[in-house]
């Protein structure tokens, strides 16, 4: 990515952030009367929150040490809470507008505006920390989400194979060793013939997940004809030339625009993401070139990490493509903005001769906070008939 771009794009960003944050902040502060003194250490504490993230950023650049980790959990967590922070008071400031032209407020038990926008500032806090309380444990609680597909073509050697498809894992602080080695389990658990993961493996910086060996516990997935993986925005974000090696020398071989032929009975191909360009100034390959030299009459199973232009899996006559990326919107209502981005924002569709899945994923980017989803290993029993 250009330099001028990161400005402007971090300008924007910076500048939504304080928005947002100042608009929580006035609402928050009609908790407090006025000369209150409780207003002081509410003001102290909300720079802490507003500043964690950004503080978290750089130290993770500088320093990255306990510290650094420390500083991103607290301000992913704020990152959540400030979402739904946002969006609740956000509402009552709309009941607000509608109670000055439909006047209600009085009718059902308060005294005034001034007393609504009180209990308010009590309550949407109240309301906010119950909903991060049960996204983070329904974050932590991954689901084997198994699922059969029958490809109508014949295979040489195989009639059916248990492929383990993980998309969007984001291993580094927040996801750790504790979250790698479930996964692990729930992996190795099915006895899988194969295993593939959708890309955005890492989250964005390789050094936390260096610091702590978390490659360590992929190094013991077991599966017959072998562990796979793509890229996904992350691993360019973070830099592609430090998160592949690492993911290589850890067991999972990494498919670069590259179709290979599997038990002569089907083909795994596996694209770089689409942001490769952005963040390289380098191209990925055509769908059409990579899988050029294919035998068509083989099943074609394709990966591509972000679940944009379906045509060209169609066009190209690809049985079944996996994809994750979208999260479905992570944290609801932000499956409203995914599935109007994307043709499918979470599971299973078929589109003329082409099914496509796109996953949830397994872990988060972000606020450790799920909500609306759960995160998901996939079981995909794969019939070639």
């Amino acid at each position: 990515m250009k330099i001028h771009q990161l400005l402007v794009f971090l300008s924007i960003v910076l500048s939504i952030h304080f928005l947002v944050n100042l608009y929580i902040y006035f609402r928050g502060l009609h908790a407090f009367p006025e000369n209150n003194a409780y207003r002081t250490w509410y003001t102290i504490l909300f720079i802490f929150f507003f500043l964690s993230y950004i503080i978290a950023r750089f130290l993770e650049r500088m320093y990255p040490s306990f510290l650094s980790e420390l500083f991103t959990w607290i301000g992913s967590i704020w990152l959540g809470a400030m979402a739904y922070l946002f969006l609740l008071f956000l509402l009552a400031d709309i009941i607000l507008v509608i109670n000055k032209l439909l006047p209600f407020i009085p009718r059902i038990g308060f005294s005034g505006t001034a007393q609504f926008r009180m209990y308010v500032a009590y309550v949407v806090p109240a309301i906010t920390a119950c909903l991060l309380i049960i996204g983070y444990i329904n974050a932590k609680s991954p689901r084997l989400h198994e699922m059969d597909i029958i490809i109508p073509k014949h295979s040489s050697n195989l009639k059916s194979i248990k492929m383990i498809v993980v998309t969007d894992v984001h291993l580094g602080t927040l996801i750790g060793r504790r979250n790698a080695e479930r996964m692990v389990n729930m992996i190795n658990n099915q006895q899988p013939d194969i295993v593939v993961f959708g890309g955005d493996l890492i989250d964005e910086d390789v050094q936390s997940v260096i610091r702590n060996n978390i490659g360590e516990k992929l190094l013991r997935i077991r599966a017959k004809y072998g562990v796979f993986g793509v890229s996904g925005n992350h691993e360019y974000i973070g830099g592609i030339s430090k998160s592949l090696p690492y993911l290589e020398s850890h067991g999972i071989k990494m498919l670069h625009d590259t179709a290979i032929a599997i038990a002569n009975s089907f083909y795994l191909i596996g694209r770089d993401d689409r942001d490769k360009f952005r963040f390289t100034g380098l191209p990925r390959k055509a769908l059409a070139e990579i899988i050029g030299l294919t035998d068509k009459s083989m099943p074609l199973i394709l990966f591509d990490h972000q679940p944009i232009k379906l045509n060209d899996a169609i066009s190209n006559n690809i049985d079944f493509q996996i994809s994750g990326h979208t999260h479905h919107g992570q944290m609801f209502p932000f499956n409203l903005i995914t599935n109007a981005i994307y043709d499918i924002s979470r599971g299973y569709k078929k589109i003329g001769n082409t099914q496509f899945y796109v996953s949830n994923g397994y872990g988060t980017w972000g606020p450790p906070i799920r909500i609306g989803n759960r995160p998901e290993v996939l079981v995909f029993r794969l019939r070639f008939e």
